[in-house]
């Protein structure tokens, strides 16, 4: 049952953009909900929250079904209705800091965000110690997240300001992990999706040592913390690291995802084949899960989907099966 609190902390906590996207959906669940952490438990729940939100006009759905994924289903983005629309104008007049030129030409809504960093700047901001952006954001804002809504925006996405503008860096979401034997320390390490599996393979590697090091991926929220993957990376002078999870379409979305932004960081990230094969095997001869309803694999899902197991994983996407990982027992792993 959800209680008006939680509906009333989840919109408090959602970005002030008008459309938002699903990966922005489980980070308002870690910020409305601190401690509870992003799991498949929290679906139902999440999926909860939005058809009641939807009813009360609050926000609204999308309503193709193509933009609808997983079980319970969640939308690919949603609709704030909440927002009343901001009338912008030039100012005319106002000396921009020299940073911050570029916004001259520009119409802003009163009392925009970027005068609150040009008074900042004019008033000895460039000569601030340097520190993470949250600290600063919270120095300009006395709101520590306000920064990171404008790492999206046209003028940092194309180069016109950065963090070091404002004297500050970003930090990596760190992400639990286990080192392995000092003897596999030149190996490749492996994120695990689920925990109960992360546990299972950080004992396998005690024993056995395959990894450099086994990482927590802790399923969706893998999208925003594969930061946190690529220092652990960094730290081991490491280009490569592996990846095990579900069989299923949501399950491939996630190492797809991350694989394409640790690429722009020169971190491959593979799928673990020995581990997939091994799945596979497990569950031969089992009923199929219902993994949901039937998708094609996408184009960035294509890219880690290698050789014979990778058309095997294939299979059982197209027809809509899965195979949760917990079937790879330590039991099993111990046969390789």
């Amino acid at each position: 049952m959800i209680i008006r609190k939680e509906l009333d902390a989840f919109m408090a906590c959602l970005p002030a953009g008008k459309k938002i996207l699903e990966q922005a959906l489980w980070e308002t669940v870690k910020r409305a909900f601190p401690g509870q952490g992003v799991v498949a438990d929290w679906r139902p729940k999440l999926a909860a929250i939005l058809s009641t939100l939807s009813v009360e006009g609050k926000i609204s759905l999308p309503k193709g079904k193509s933009l609808y994924t997983g079980i319970p289903q969640l939308p690919a983005w949603i609709i704030r209705n909440d927002l009343e629309k901001k009338t912008r104008e030039r100012l005319e007049g106002h000396i921009w800091a020299q940073e911050l030129a570029f916004l001259a030409d520009q119409p802003l809504e009163e009392n925009n965000d970027w005068l609150i960093l040009d008074r900042w700047l004019k008033h000895g901001g460039r000569n601030a110690d340097i520190i993470p952006v949250r600290e600063r954001s919270l120095e300009i804002f006395n709101d520590e997240k306000r920064l990171d809504s404008f790492l999206r925006r046209k003028p940092f996405t194309t180069g016109l300001v950065s963090l070091g503008t404002f004297r500050c860096y970003y930090v990596a979401s760190p992400i639990a992990w286990q080192p392995g034997p000092e003897a596999a320390r030149l190996l490749p390490g492996i994120v695990i999706e689920n925990s109960n599996t992360y546990s299972t393979v950080c004992d396998f590697n005690k024993r056995k040592g395959w990894f450099a090091y086994v990482a927590y991926g802790g399923g969706n929220a893998f999208t925003a913390t594969q930061e946190g993957v690529r220092e652990v990376a960094a730290e081991f002078g490491h280009d490569t690291v592996y990846y095990f999870g579900d069989i299923d379409w949501d399950g491939l979305e996630i190492p797809a995802v991350a694989a394409r932004r640790l690429a722009t960081r020169g971190i491959r990230l593979l799928l673990h084949e020995p581990f997939y094969e091994l799945l596979i095997r497990a569950r031969a001869g089992t009923e199929m899960i219902a993994g949901g309803r039937v998708r094609l694999v996408s184009s960035e899902m294509e890219k880690i989907l290698t050789g014979v197991v990778g058309e095997e994983i294939r299979q059982v996407v197209a027809v809509g099966g899965r195979m949760p990982q917990e079937a790879v027992k330590l039991s099993l792993l111990e046969l390789l």
